[in-house]
C-alpha cells in the first residue's frame, strides 16, 4: 500500500460563515479524501469550528480509520460538541485504539486539546475512559467546560493511567472538595508532570490542602502551578 505523506491538518476557523448543516459534508468529504489518500494523520487541527455534535459525526469515521491510527495530536478547542459530541469523540477514540491495536499499532495520542465545549460530566466521564484505555497523553486541555466533581474524579483516575503527562489544564471547571481531594490523589501518579493548571476550580480549602500537600511532597520537575 503507497502511504500518502499527508501528516497534518490545521483545519482551525475553516467554516466561518457556513451554515451548521454545510458542516458535516465538508468533513466527510474532507475524511473521505483523506482515507482514500491513505494518509497517516499525526495532527488533527479543527479547533474555533462551532460545529456542534454534528461536527463530531462528521470526523468520527475519519477517527475510526487507518488515518488516524498514528494521530499524535488533536485539537478541537472551542467546537461546542456538548455532551453528545463528547461522547461520540469518546467512542470514536476508544474504537480506533481498539482496532489499531489488533494491528499492532495501537493509537498512542500524545496531546489533546478541547477547551470550551461544554463536555460537562457526562462528555469529560466518557472521555476519560478513552483517556485511561489510551494510556499515552501528555497533555490534556480542557478548560471552560462545565466540568464538576463527577468528571473531574474520572479524569483523575485516567490521568493516572497516563504516566507520561506532562500539562493537565482544567481551568475553570467546579472541582469542589470532593474532585479537588481526587485529582490530589492522581498528581501522586505523575512523576512527569511540570504544568498544571486549577485556576477558578473552586477547588475550596480542604481540597486547597490536599493539592498542596502532594505539591509539597515532591513533584521533582513541576515548573507552573496555577491554583
Amino acid at each position: 500500500i503507497l502511504l500518502s505523506l499527508f501528516q497534518r491538518c490545521y483545519w482551525s476557523d475553516m467554516f466561518t460563515g457556513r451554515l451548521r448543516s454545510e458542516i458535516p459534508p465538508a468533513l466527510n468529504s474532507l475524511g473521505d479524501a483523506l482515507m482514500l489518500a491513505n494518509a497517516r494523520l499525526t495532527v488533527l487541527d479543527l479547533s474555533d469550528n462551532a460545529f456542534g455534535p454534528d461536527g463530531v459525526k462528521g470526523i468520527e469515521r475519519l477517527l475510526k480509520s487507518t488515518a488516524c491510527y498514528t494521530l499524535q495530536e488533536l485539537r478541537l478547542n472551542n467546537c461546542g460538541m456538548g455532551i453528545g459530541g463528547g461522547k461520540i469523540l469518546a467512542a470514536a477514540l476508544i474504537q480506533c485504539y481498539k482496532t489499531s491495536s489488533a494491528e499492532g499499532t495501537p493509537l498512542g495520542l500524545k496531546a489533546f486539546v478541547a477547551g470550551r465545549n461544554r463536555l460537562e460530566n457526562e462528555g469529560a466521564t466518557a472521555l476519560a475512559q478513552a483517556f485511561k484505555l489510551m494510556g499515552s497523553l501528555e497533555e490534556i486541555n480542557v478548560p471552560q467546560n462545565g466540568i464538576n466533581h463527577p468528571g473531574v474524579t474520572a479524569m483523575a483516575e485516567a490521568v493516572q493511567n497516563n504516566p507520561n503527562l506532562r500539562i493537565l489544564n482544567l481551568n475553570d471547571n467546579t472541582f469542589t472538595e470532593k474532585g479537588a481531594i481526587a485529582m490530589a490523589q492522581a498528581l501522586k501518579h505523575l512523576r512527569s508532570i511540570q504544568v498544571i493548571n486549577f485556576g477558578d476550580c473552586l477547588v475550596r480549602p480542604a481540597g486547597a490542602i490536599a493539592i498542596a500537600e502532594t505539591v509539597s511532597e515532591g513533584l521533582p520537575i513541576l515548573k507552573v502551578n496555577e491554583c
